[in-house]
């Protein structure tokens, strides 16, 4: 038995779900209804998982003029602007954007650890800290009579109770020809990453505390992370957020679900990775709607197989076959999520066929992808985890999707 929070903004939803919990003889401890609820595990142990290496700040700020550079934001751009960002965890991100030298910077920080880091930061950059205001609120309660014209959210949408909810209150905070950013996740891109939480739920105990399960899991997963070139986050965060965080298996945010929410106000501008390629002549996009969202939402579907496996890059395919992909994918996602709930070991089987589906499909554009889900299906062959096929998964450890996404848009 484990203790287990809701998080939905539905009646009903959470309903069918604590009643599915109770027959697993497991203990709702509480419901939550919104973001403000959903960060209590942070708030809980006291922990703001996001935070990035510094150590090399020259370094970290040519990362995030690179990000920028993707979405179309120049640095000069921002100077003397309005900008507020939410969700910024410990701050670290942060630092760049203050650098460009805003009018006003407010960071909506709903979590108390990490508005503590922030202040811990910048008392660390005090010719930063130049017209910075910090609010400790989730976005649900936040208000404002101001108007922005950048409005950054990164990492916060995906896991979010109602993440097309908190999208369009973000978006209303935007000025007319003001810039929104936020980040997505799908079951495609961040599959990877869940079938990694799949065996953290056998290598760890429910009873474990937060600190035990990175300390089990951290010389599991090390070496994955080793793999990644150009990482700068902390391990130990990584295997929080992303391995033990119970938000992580709620509602997730695809780029076309995104854009197809705030498509009457705003239009896609960029992404990173970069995407979105727009062969028209600019002389024949003349009219009321040049069509750029749906040019964007036709280009992720041509491409959403790329998603899937960061290490390389594939010709376009067929929007029916990357949504088919994209289905069975979402599908694992689901199964893994109810495992943890129920450990229903009849699961296991099931996870399994949709993984040598999985395998069969990027097998005709990728036989590195195809044997990495054939490496997995190796580990869980005998509904339990084999450490000897686990050790010896060399493409399954360097297996990483694209998990998060940036897009920008411009308010019309």
């Amino acid at each position: 038995m484990v203790d287990i929070l809701i998080a939905d903004d539905s009646d009903a939803i959470r309903l069918v779900l604590k009643e599915i919990l109770l027959i697993g003889e497991h203990n709702v401890v509480a419901e939550a209804t919104d973001g403000a609820e959903a960060v209590e595990f942070y708030q809980k142990h006291k922990i703001s998982p996001v935070r990035q290496d510094i150590s090399d700040l020259q370094s970290h700020f040519q990362r995030r003029k690179a990000l920028y550079f993707h979405l179309g934001i120049m640095p000069n751009g921002i100077r003397d602007r309005k900008v507020l960002e939410v969700a910024p965890g410990s701050g670290h991100n942060s630092l760049y954007t203050a650098s460009l030298e805003p009018a006003s910077y407010t960071l909506v920080e709903p979590n108390p650890t990490g508005v503590e880091h922030i202040e811990k930061l910048y008392s660390d950059y005090p010719e930063l800290e130049k017209n910075l205001l910090i609010k400790q609120v989730s976005i649900e309660n936040y208000e404002s009579s101001n108007h922005f014209d950048f409005v950054f959210c990164e990492g916060m949408l995906p896991g979010h109770p109602n993440p097309l909810a908190a999208l369009k209150r973000l978006a209303r905070l935007v000025v007319s020809g003001g810039t929104l950013v936020i980040t997505c996740c799908d079951e495609l891109s961040f599959l990877p990453e869940m079938l990694r939480r799949f065996l953290g739920a056998f290598l760890v105990d429910s009873e474990n505390t937060v600190q035990e399960k990175v300390r089990l899991l951290m010389p599991i997963f090390a070496p994955h992370l080793d793999t990644i070139k150009g990482v700068s986050r902390r391990y130990d965060d990584w295997i929080i957020d992303t391995l033990i965080n119970p938000a992580v298996t709620g509602n997730l945010l695809s780029i076309p679900d995104a854009i197809s929410a705030i498509k009457n106000d705003f239009d896609c501008y960029g992404s990173s990775p970069h995407f979105i390629t727009d062969w028209r002549w600019y002389k024949s996009m003349v009219g009321e709607d040049p069509n750029f969202n749906q040019v964007a939402i036709n280009q992720y579907w041509r491409n959403a197989h790329n998603f899937i496996d960061y290490r390389d890059t594939f010709y376009p395919r067929s929007k029916t076959e990357n949504r088919l992909l994209f289905e069975i994918c979402k599908s694992t996602s689901v199964k893994i999520g109810k495992f943890e709930i129920t450990r229903d070991v009849c699961l296991i089987q099931e996870i399994s066929e949709n993984l040598e589906a999985i395998e069969k499909i990027t097998g005709n554009f990728s036989k590195e992808t195809a044997t990495a889900f054939k490496e997995f299906r190796a580990i869980i062959s005998e509904s339990s985890i084999n450490k000897t096929a686990l050790k010896e998964s060399a493409n399954f450890a360097s297996l990483f999707g694209r998990g998060q996404q940036y897009l920008s848009f411009i308010r019309r």
